[in-house]
């Protein structure tokens, strides 16, 4: 985004653009997945339902980065028909978490991230998932 803004500054380019990306929808699904490929991790995702997570006090955006309740969804659904036509372009999501994860592995070990759940809470939040999962099945006889 940083060159297409800059590329318009040059051009003398103004007003409004959305620029919300990326250019074809996708899931978060499809972004943890894309992940797990870029990188070659093999963890196990567990998904837990919005009440759940609400129980648990994870608060959506700040704890879960990335989760947008359903309600708020539509902010992240803006046309970008403008912005794409004065050349907005967008770089392949590999590179983009490839950048991410160098970026994340060098920050100092001091460094207090601002958002996302601490590796204990996470941890505390799935033992308990795990819990209510089994305490909801069925037993086959």
């Amino acid at each position: 985004m940083a060159q297409w803004v800059i590329c318009m500054a040059e051009h003398k380019k103004t007003g409004v653009y959305n620029v919300t990306g990326p250019e074809e929808p996708l899931t978060f699904d499809q972004f943890l997945h894309a992940c797990q490929e870029t990188i070659g991790n093999d963890v196990t995702l567990s998904w837990a339902s919005p009440a759940f997570l609400a129980e648990q006090h994870v608060k959506p955006w700040r704890d879960l980065p990335l989760w947008v309740p359903e309600e708020v969804q539509g902010m992240l659904q803006i046309d970008m028909t403008k912005s794409t036509a004065d050349g907005l372009t967008f770089r392949p999501l590999s590179e983009t978490i490839n950048d991410t994860l160098t970026w994340a592995q060098h920050r100092p070990d001091t460094y207090v991230w601002q958002a996302g759940l601490t590796p204990e809470r996470e941890a505390r939040i799935l033992a308990q998932w795990r819990r209510a999962e089994r305490s909801n099945s069925i037993p086959l006889v």
